[in-house]
């Protein structure tokens, strides 16, 4: 996991270097930031609680593990401010996504009010969920629920309560996968009616490139062991991740690879269709009565 991390901070900067000035660059950078932040949660907590093993017979298990102790090492934050931390990195990255989709619709969006007042009211719903989301995973909501189910168990309503915290949590999870299809679906809904052969490319190239990084966000914080455990908000008051004993080994083999091929994939196609390049593209063009929303 250090690894990706390191992967991801290389990721940037080539992008940074390669056009600064680029919304789409940015937000992409904005993306990988966040999700380098809560997984720097990760690393933190997995130090604190849990084994971290590589196997010996992988060639860089001595980078991968001096670079797991000196990122835990980097900084010594209470398992409550590295929940905080995590849900900032969480919302930076879903801001990036919103931002995104909200960049695309500027430099393509014809001048209907209508269609402006029903985007305004798209991005106010999003930004709400923003707000829903950090307040509803927060340790002081933790807490609070603990301390409701355990007044519940007295009166009989105990059983009550966890299922319904328990649907809460798989509705956020369900809430925010949706929340990073929105930039995707706008754009292969573009793509669908663009007429413009290159255009159309980059359009793919674009929606792939989000779909690639979704992949990859979604897997590390919502399912497998890294998820939250809502079951710990019942037993100890506190959302933490199912930690087992010893971290599963994948994590610190296949998700160095996996993000690494993932992060290359994505600098190919800035690279080979300019995807970096098309808000100037569509100025230059003058292509906005093409596309609809």
């Amino acid at each position: 996991m250090a690894l990706t991390i390191t992967f991801m901070a290389f990721f940037s900067i080539i992008l940074a270097i390669r056009n600064p000035k680029n919304k789409y660059n940015l937000l992409f950078i904005m993306m990988v930031f966040g999700m380098t932040l809560s997984m720097f949660t990760i690393v933190s907590e997995i130090y604190k609680s849990s084994n971290y093993q590589v196997p010996s017979s992988f060639v860089y298990r001595g980078i991968e593990y001096n670079l797991f102790l000196f990122f835990s090492r980097l900084f010594r934050i209470s398992l409550s401010n590295l929940q905080i931390l995590r849900n900032v990195g969480i919302i930076t990255y879903l801001t990036a996504i919103m931002l995104f989709a909200n960049a695309f619709n500027k430099n393509v969006l014809t001048k209907n009010q209508s269609i402006k007042h029903k985007n305004i009211l798209q991005y106010a719903t999003l930004a709400s969920y923003l707000v829903l989301y950090f307040i509803f995973y927060h340790p002081d909501t933790a807490f609070t629920i603990y301390l409701i189910a355990n007044k519940l168990k007295i009166q009989g309503n105990y059983n009550l309560w966890i299922s319904f915290i328990t649907v809460l949590d798989i509705i956020m999870g369900i809430l925010t996968f949706l929340y990073m299809i929105f930039p995707i679906a706008i754009l292969i809904r573009n793509l669908l009616k663009n007429k413009i052969s290159f255009f159309s490319e980059q359009l793919l190239g674009l929606a792939l490139s989000i779909s690639l990084l979704n992949t990859l966000f979604y897997f590390v914080f919502f399912t497998g062991a890294f998820r939250t455990s809502v079951q710990d908000v019942f037993d100890y008051a506190f959302w933490r991740y199912k930690l087992a004993v010893i971290v599963p080994i994948s994590y610190a083999t296949v998700l160095p690879l996996l993000s690494f091929v993932i992060l290359l994939i994505i600098l190919y196609i800035t690279y080979k269709f300019k995807t970096d390049s098309m808000i100037n593209w569509l100025k230059e063009k003058g292509i906005k009565k093409n596309l609809a929303f």
